[in-house]
């Protein structure tokens, strides 16, 4: 039996051991196995790629289990990238059933990538009606995205809204054909786009549906970009504290992605909520932590992570500068962020950077160069339709004429302002945010308290088990003890057996939480773990049993005596009569 506990007990450690050893190397693992199966998809071996396949997926499936969350999107994506590669394997061998069925598992996996509809690996099935059958919905779902997307760079709001909505929606209608992770993708695209138009409520309750399908999925990186785009929401209305916990909120799920991205994100726009607080240290420790980390990326490219090439970090950086009245420095960043978002082709960030540089000559006095600026940061914006910022720039611009005493270029801007401040920032749009708002704190709050009353039935649960193994353990003891009771042994070991049953359940109520955490919720090593405990209770149990079935004949053996030594005297009472007394005159 003690061996029998030693090597349950070893199969255990050696599976907790290997658990920490696969999490750090992963992401080399994952390295190895994309370079391994693009030598593989050249020579067309599909056999061998199938294997790899397999084999990276098994090794996924372990570290789904042991609850690593953050390598699911990464996993999810290259996983649908590999099907369809090998998809394209089997269509150049013009295998078409097998080519068309890993077609059909990479688009249900999330692949949805434009160079599906060019790929000339997939000519051989593109006459199949399957193909078609297979890539209409993704089609439709890719030509809405993509039409929202010119209407975008075109300034058509209303048409970038209709095609971005229309997009969700057939999302929506075909989630038989897409995972969950293409439906939240859409979700935080429409949140996007809504923003992008100043329609600061329908983007917030957007982002929110998004984060609430993220938690449920306990994926970080989705919930992660939800966050920020709340954060973003509330950082354009102006309620920079609420921003800069949401950015929070964000670097904190995201610092151990594999794509840290949304980590830099919130890392590079919460420096600005920052500086937009006039919190200059603060503002000034997380831009500069940002820019570290991305000129080390521009050195050493990380395959996980596609570095932001525009200027808004430097901007930033510029504006800390300049309100410190380091005015050389404040220059030399606003001229790095021109030319970085000029080569980036990100007009938003170009035109916010001239007003943001005209603010920073009406800093220091300096009109002209200050009106020059912010005029061209409005032109810009009118020609893209970026409204928000078109109120900023029309308020400086009012309020720069207005010094100069040119009362009609300053009424033009400031009537400007006030239409565009009316349309956006209106009583009714204001009072939506704050709902939403508080509809999102209540589901957070009832999320916890959903977590607290778990752990409270827990709690009761453990309470119950004690007390009915005390309530067991009494009656075996009270009948054991008892001299008047001539008990059965039978009910004694069901009792026992009862007991048993008890206390295993009561030392697994107890210990979960702690089992979960070491075997990172393994069911394998949960099992193991489970088997060791009844291991060492079973033998302690045949001792208990064996001690109570020895000390209950002993018990019934006494009791027995006792019985019968009362039962002799009675009858010896009955048989032996009184002596006779003759009376006193008797002869």
């Amino acid at each position: 039996m003690l061996f029998k506990v030693i090597f349950i007990f070893g199969l255990l450690i050696c599976g907790f051991i290997t658990n920490a050893q696969e999490e750090p190397d992963f992401k080399t693992y994952f390295l190895q196995q994309a370079a391994l199966l693009e030598e593989v998809s050249k020579s067309q071996n599909s056999d061998k790629y199938a294997a790899i396949l397999q084999d990276f997926e098994r090794t996924y499936q372990h570290l789904k289990a042991a609850d690593k969350p953050k390598y699911r999107t990464l996993f999810e994506t290259s996983n649908a990238y590999f099907l369809y590669d090998l998809s394209r394997i089997f269509s150049l061998k013009n295998s078409k059933k097998v080519a068309l069925d890993y077609l059909d598992k990479a688009l249900r996996s999330g692949f949805i990538w434009d160079s599906l509809r060019f790929d000339e690996g997939l000519n051989n099935i593109r006459q199949e009606s399957r193909y078609e059958a297979i890539t209409t919905q993704l089609f439709q779902v890719q030509d809405c995205w993509a039409r929202a997307d010119k209407a975008k760079q075109g300034g058509m709001l209303d048409s970038m809204l209709y095609y971005g909505r229309e997009g969700l929606r057939l999302t929506r209608m075909n989630m038989g054909q897409f995972p969950e992770d293409i439906l939240i993708l859409d979700m935080v695209n429409l949140a996007y786009l809504l923003w992008w138009a100043g329609d600061y409520p329908s983007s917030l309750e957007t982002n929110f549906k998004a984060l609430a399908k993220a938690e449920k999925l306990n994926d970080p990186f989705w919930m992660a970009r939800a966050y920020n785009g709340i954060a973003m929401v509330y950082r354009n209305q102006g309620q920079y504290r609420e921003a800069i916990g949401y950015f929070t909120r964000a670097e904190e799920v995201s610092k151990d992605l594999p794509d840290r991205s949304e980590y830099f994100s919130a890392v590079m726009d919460k420096g600005k909520s920052y500086e937009q607080l006039d919190i200059l240290d603060s503002a000034y420790d997380y831009v500069q932590k940002w820019l570290t980390a991305k000129m080390a990326m521009e050195k050493t490219p990380d395959p996980f992570t596609r570095p932001d090439g525009s200027g808004g970090g430097e901007a930033t950086l510029a504006i800390v500068y300049s309100k410190r009245g380091e005015e050389a420095l404040a220059t030399e960043y606003f001229r790095k962020a021109f030319q970085l978002n000029t080569e980036a082709k990100n007009f938003r960030l170009l035109a916010r950077s001239y007003l943001e540089y005209a603010e920073h000559f009406d800093r220091y006095n300096e009109s002209d160069s200050a009106i020059y600026y912010a005029t061209k940061g409005y032109n810009l914006d009118q020609a893209n339709n970026f409204l928000v910022y078109q109120i900023a720039a029309s308020k400086l611009l009012s309020a720069l004429y207005d010094s100069k005493r040119n009362s009609d270029s300053a009424y033009k801007y400031q009537k400007k302002m006030v239409i565009l401040q009316d349309s956006l920032f209106n009583s009714e749009r204001i009072s939506r945010m704050q709902m939403l708002s508080l509809n999102e704190q209540l589901r957070q709050q009832q999320v916890k308290a959903e977590m607290a009353e778990n752990a409270a039935a827990r709690d009761r649960n453990i309470q119950y088990l004690l007390i009915a193994v005390v309530l067991v353990t009494g009656t075996v003891l009270f009948l054991l003890l008892s001299r008047s009771f001539i008990t059965s042994a039978a009910v004694i070991k069901f009792l026992g057996v009862v007991g048993l049953l008890l206390v295993f359940e009561f030392i697994n109520l107890l210990l979960h939480p702690y089992l979960d955490k070491m075997t990172q919720h393994s069911p394998v090593l949960m099992l193991l773990a489970l088997a060791a405990i009844a291991s060492m209770l079973v033998p302690l149990h045949h001792k208990l049993e064996k001690w109570t079935s020895d000390t209950l004949v002993e018990k019934n053996r006494k009791a027995r005596l006792a019985k019968a030594r009362k039962t002799i005297e009675v009858l010896s009472e009955k048989e032996d009569p009184a002596p006779l007394t003759l009376p006193a005159d008797h002869p």
